[in-house]
Formats: structure tokens, C-alpha cells, sequence
């Protein structure tokens, strides 16, 4: 993920400035970690950090991290954000006339809704994709290609595919593969060793 966020801010000139936007929960603290998160990574490929440490999830009120990346300069905003905490902080962005030029958010763009509710301000927006119709693998259960699950999902719920769909489809191929090749399906222990053994 950080990898991917570097090349994609690499493709924009900008004054290598990241402000920060970290909530106190379980993702915002692993990514803001000092030695296996974003900080150490972003800092060694060049660019200045601007941490203003982790905010409650669900805030309303985001001015001390504008006004921090305002006067900081900040030209990239990154984090890993609950969409009602990413509208909420670029609404207030706008209304305090901040305009980075790149924005990278993990979380908040995952779903077509979140997506919309931003309208017109969330064209140039970016995020990591987790998973496609476009990525190259099938279904070890149905046979399906990720775009033929995405089609039959679309089909059959009247909705559009989200990311997590890949995902949550995985979870049962693992605990189905598990399940075959334990050895004992009355013997709790077989079940953890094939756990153990999945690759």
C-alpha cells in the first residue's frame, strides 16, 4: 500500500510536503507505527511528514489539522479514514480554501456511495485498490473470474461491486479448503492444524 502511494504521488510534482490523517483505532495506529507504518517509509523516499497525531473517530471538527497542513505547506494529504470522517474532513477543507493537489486516502473511497456524497470534490481523488473485476485470478470455489463474480454479484443484488467482495468471497475459499483437509472435523485440534497448514 505505501509502496503504491509513493509511485502515485511520485507522478505529480509537488513540494514532497504529507500531512497526516491518522484516527485512534486500530488501522490509524498501525499506519502511523513508527517503525512498520507510513512515517519511516514516506520520510526515507524524500518527504516531510505532518503528523498531528491521532483524532477520535467520528470527529466534527478537523481546523487544527487544516490549519497544521496549511501552514505547513502541505501539498499531499494521506490516511486511512471512515468515509463519514473523510466528508467531513474535506468538507471543511473547502470551506477553509485548503486545496492539496494530492489526496490518498485508504478506507473512505472503498464505496460507490461514499464516493458520490463527496459530488464534484471527489474528482482527483485517490486509494489503493484492494481488489478488481480486473484482477487475474478465479475463484477456487466457483470457478469464476473476479469480473464473472462482479457480474453474477451485480445480477443478483442490484448493486454495484464493491472492493471487499474479493475479500469476503476469500474467506470462505480458506475456511472450505480447511475443512477438506482436516482430518477430523469432530477433533478441534485437526481443525487448527489444517489452519495451520493453509498456504
Amino acid at each position: 500500500m505505501i509502496a503504491s502511494f509513493l509511485a502515485l504521488w511520485k507522478s505529480v510534482e509537488t513540494n514532497k510536503v504529507v500531512g497526516a490523517l491518522f484516527p485512534n483505532d486500530e488501522d490509524g495506529n498501525a499506519l502511523s507505527d513508527a517503525k512498520l507504518g507510513f512515517p519511516p517509509a514516506i520520510q526515507e523516499a524524500g518527504y516531510k511528514l505532518i503528523d498531528t497525531g491521532r483524532f477520535q473517530p467520528l470527529s466534527d471538527d478537523y481546523g487544527s489539522q487544516i490549519s497544521a497542513f496549511k501552514n505547513a505547506g502541505v501539498e499531499i494529504v494521506t490516511g486511512v479514514v471512515t468515509p463519514p470522517d473523510f466528508a467531513t474532513f474535506w468538507n471543511q477543507a473547502a470551506q477553509q480554501g485548503f486545496k492539496p493537489k494530492v489526496v490518498t486516502v485508504g478506507k473512505a473511497l472503498l464505496f460507490p456511495a461514499s464516493v458520490a456524497a463527496l459530488g464534484n470534490r471527489a474528482d482527483g481523488l485517490s486509494s489503493e485498490i484492494w481488489w478488481s473485476p480486473n484482477h487475474p485470478f478465479k475463484s477456487g470455489l466457483t470457478g469464476q473470474s473476479a469480473k464473472e463474480l462482479c457480474n453474477t454479484y451485480e445480477h443478483s443484488a442490484g448493486r454495484a461491486w464493491t472492493q471487499p467482495i474479493g475479500f469476503q468471497h476469500a474467506l470462505f475459499e480458506v475456511a472450505i479448503d480447511v475443512l477438506k483437509r482436516a482430518k477430523n472435523l469432530d477433533e478441534p485440534a485437526s481443525i487448527l492444524e489444517a489452519i495451520v497448514a493453509t498456504d
